[in-house]
């Protein structure tokens, strides 16, 4: 029987500081066969368990997941990739449907109500996202493994989507490899396993064989199986790798990189505000220092009307560090206390947007979680940080505000239900939609405006807590607080894992519909995940200075906080904190500004 199968193995190496025998090996492995919108497949199921297997042998740590939904299989890779850490291997593999739109690569999970192809967009994984994780971590080598394109039409009949997986050009550093050329077809095979699946298994075990010779390894038993046929499966590959990698046999993987410039990037926010290094004045305006010698640098940013920013950095050899200087003016006096005025002196209206400010006080508190937290992870590091007083948006930005400066902004919906309506949050904003919207907001206000740092918005979420959520520690009462994954999503869903209770909401809720915390803003947790300014690092808060911190240490990832509608328990903590590409843009994920002053 003839399907169309692709496999993709994607091989993304940053740098290596350790071989590969002693970097901790983790793999997340997915195998959907048992489809109700698109044909049952027979082998990824049994793909993934010898793929599992196999990499078990070869000293991964494994997690396999099989038959999952949208939902968990989003779960998933987020799970693995808060889980992988600064140095680690790690690889991901995925059997079952996949299919190319507009040039981007989707993974199709179980149940996914697919039934023509531009829904694909929305309802299916995108390969994009798994790279993204595995690049904000820090990991030494990372792998991705599609077996993934058997692009027949969903039940139905209805006109789906174009041949094959879309190429993907391997840049420095990086192998990309085929299970037949871009666009074409593969054969399936009559054994348990996929035709590729099962000769690459058995390659990767073979001692001291590079990466490349496990491929052409592959590529010569594939074709020799599918000789017979009218078109043999000729596995491709793309390759710009500047070392070996080795799955078995080897002392490790030897990669060598370019030599890095050692560099420091000054950006104010407010131009032509003088740059100050060690105590000399540099210039104006953003500017770029390189190359420098590693060590200690005092800097500070100055201009008339506003107040100094000062920091102290610490720049390793090879490291690009780049300081954003956030410059304050100084607030006014505080007024008289007249009673009638309490609620306008913490509360503030955008004329623009009417977007609602509420003026967060300055203080002190634990960031990150202790030990004992449930679901805690080991980036988040309880150390004590400070804040300044700010105001932050008192609801995450709805659709209508988000309008007002997009106007043919289009939320979309999940699986029919809408998330476009005027009051709920606006989604499908990436970090740099939100940061150009802060810009535009800035340029018509006398007042200006920004995403919040990551201590700004945990400060602002726990609103003086000190449990995972600023309500308390049990998950189960989130429903009168936050728009979580719960029974309601449960009864559309029900391979779902959710919070047992019940919000009422199966996708995003109108802005404001549950409980405020302390500091009177809603939706901290749950309702959308929101976009922090710094850069994602595992080991950032080991970096902090006590007051006012912001990581902005290389790396092009973002942090976003609070969990969303389809989160889960672990992620709707006050702490959790994971990351991805600045320009991805999500059904769950969305953004609330800070104004300063």
């Amino acid at each position: 029987m003839k399907q169309i199968r692709h496999i993709i193995i994607l091989i993304c190496i940053t740098a290596i500081l350790t071989p590969a025998a002693f970097a901790e090996k983790r793999a997340l492995v997915i195998g959907n066969g048992a489809y109700k919108d698109f044909p049952a497949l027979p082998t990824p199921v049994n793909d993934a368990r010898a793929m599992a297997s196999t990499l078990g042998d070869l000293g991964f740590s494994v997690i396999k997941k099989t038959d999952v939904t949208h939902q968990e299989m989003e779960q998933a890779v987020r799970d693995f990739g808060m889980r992988l850490r600064k140095g680690d291997i790690a690889l991901f593999y995925f059997s079952g449907h996949g299919s190319e739109l507009d040039g981007f690569n989707y993974l199709v999970p179980v149940k996914s109500g697919i039934i023509s192809g531009y829904e694909v967009k929305f309802k299916a994984v995108p390969a994009e996202m798994v790279l993204g994780e595995m690049e904000n971590s820090g990991t030494q080598v990372n792998i991705i493994i599609l077996d993934a394109c058997r692009n027949k039409p969903p039940k139905g009949g209805k006109k789906s989507l174009g041949q094959g997986l879309a190429r993907m050009d391997a840049p420095v550093g990086t192998f990309i490899a085929y299970a037949t050329a871009p666009g074409t077809v593969a054969w399936t095979g009559r054994d348990d396993k996929s035709i590729f699946t099962k000769h690459l298994v058995k390659a990767m075990k073979t001692p001291g064989l590079k990466i490349e010779d496990v491929i052409k390894k592959v590529r010569k038993s594939v074709v020799a199986e599918t000789s017979g046929k009218k078109r043999p499966q000729v596995p491709w590959q793309s390759s710009c790798l500047m070392g070996d990698f080795y799955f078995a046999g080897s002392s490790g993987a030897v990669i060598v990189t370019p030599k890095k410039e050692t560099s420091l990037t000054v950006r104010p926010d407010v131009s032509d505000a003088e740059v100050w290094i060690n105590g000399k004045k540099m210039g104006t305006g953003s500017l770029r220092f390189a190359p420098l010698s590693p060590g200690d640098y005092r800097i500070k940013v100055t201009k008339d009307g506003y107040l100094p920013y000062q920091t102290s950095v610490k720049i390793g050899k090879g490291e690009s560090l780049d300081v954003p200087a956030y410059l304050a003016k100084p607030e006014p006096p505080e007024p008289k206390p007249v009673r009638k005025q309490r609620t306008t002196d913490k509360l503030w209206t955008d004329p623009v947007t009417g977007m609602e400010f509420v003026r967060i006080p300055k203080g002190c508190f634990k960031m990150g979680s202790p030990s004992g937290e449930k679901d805690r992870d080991s980036d988040e590091v309880l150390h004590e940080v400070c804040v300044d007083g700010f105001w932050m948006g008192k609801y995450e930005v709805t659709n209508r505000q988000y309008r007002k400066y997009k106007s043919g902004h289009d939320s979309k919906d999940y699986e029919g239900n809408s998330l476009d309506g005027d009051k709920q949050p606006a989604v499908y904003v990436s970090w740099d939609d939100a940061k150009a919207f802060a810009k535009w907001l800035t340029g018509k206000s006398r007042h200006e405006f920004r995403l919040p740092t990551e201590a700004e918005w945990e400060y602002a979420c726990r609103a003086g807590s000190r449990k995972a959520r600023f309500w308390g520690d049990d998950p189960d009462d989130a429903c009168r607080y936050a728009n979580v994954a719960d029974q309601t999503a449960k009864r559309k869903w029900s391979g779902w894992t959710i919070h047992n209770c019940d919000d009422g909401y199966a996708v995003t809720a109108p802005a404001g519909s549950f409980r405020s915390n302390s500091f009177g803003l809603y939706d901290m947790l749950g309702n959308v995940w929101e976009w922090c300014e710094d850069i994602y690092a595992d080991d950032a808060y080991s970096k902090h200075r006590r007051n006012n911190p912001i990581y902005a240490v290389g790396g092009s990832g973002r942090v976003y906080r609070g969990g969303s509608w389809s989160s889960l328990p672990a992620g709707v903590r006050c702490a959790g904190r994971p990351g991805n590409s600045p320009a991805v843009r999500y059904s769950d994920l969305g953004f609330r500004l800070v104004r300063t002053p």
